[in-house]
């Protein structure tokens, strides 16, 4: 029973981060997180595959904790719960997800959020 929880806990974690790596693949946001102009350099593209693969994740770990017909029910759910949770952090403070764009910078986390010359 609580590990069903925790494996629900876990998956709506993991499709935050997905989402949140889908948003960062996208220069609007990947510029408010890390304070760059509109010139900046792009994020990597794979952290738009990154965030699917972690929506699938996501939807494996619902359907470990609750089944089949009700881990796909809950997933759905989940997914509107993180998306929104993404769409507020990067309202309100979207300097939070710039760990999350310092995964895999080949430029070093020092760079990162500094324009380029």
């Amino acid at each position: 029973m609580v590990a069903d929880g925790l494996l629900a806990a876990l998956a709506i974690l993991v499709s935050y981060l997905g989402f949140a790596l889908l948003a960062l693949s996208q220069e609007r946001h990947w510029c408010a997180v890390c304070g760059m102009g509109a010139g900046a350099r792009m994020p990597p593209t794979w952290r738009a595959s990154a965030g699917l693969l972690l929506q699938g994740l996501a939807l494996l770990l619902a359907v470990c904790a609750q089944g089949p017909s009700f881990g796909g029910l809950l997933w759905m759910v989940m997914v509107s719960a993180a998306a929104m949770a993404v769409a507020f952090t990067l309202a309100w403070r979207p300097t939070w997800l710039k760990p999350l764009a310092r995964v895999g910078d080949r430029r070093g986390r020092q760079n990162v959020g500094q324009k380029r010359l």
